[in-house]
């Protein structure tokens, strides 16, 4: 019974997006809002939300990974990624950006470390 269901929903959602391209293509310039506005059936069953990559919620790290681990692992690489996968926000490639630098930290103490105790071998 589920399984019918979900099949009578997802074509049911699939004919009113085709239905919704064919009303945007006929009517140009008309926005989300202004079928919301007037509780079009066009939209029934569609968010107002752009996710882009699965992001759904505000502070979500991208792709569910925290931007600190971006930065952190992937150093420059992950402090672009996350620029782009947020659309710029701030926060989250500051974030990115404090996992690089503790990552390059960890690397220098380790490097002088390691050098300066081989240096006390001879």
């Amino acid at each position: 019974m589920k399984i019918l269901f979900n099949k009578i929903l997802n074509s049911r959602l699939k004919l009113n997006q085709n239905e919704l391209d064919e009303y945007l293509n006929d009517n140009a310039g008309t926005t989300f809002i202004d079928l919301q506005s007037v509780d079009s059936e066009l939209i029934m069953g569609i968010e107002n939300s752009t996710a882009p990559l699965g992001m759904g919620e505000d502070n979500e790290p991208p792709l569910g990974i925290p931007s600190f681990l971006w930065g952190c692992i992937l150093g420059i690489i992950g402090i672009l990624l996350v620029y782009i996968i947020t659309d710029g926000d701030k926060d989250e490639t500051k974030k990115a950006l404090w996992g690089m630098l503790i990552w390059v930290g960890v690397w220098i103490v380790l490097y002088v470390g390691v050098f300066s105790t081989a240096a006390l071998w001879y």
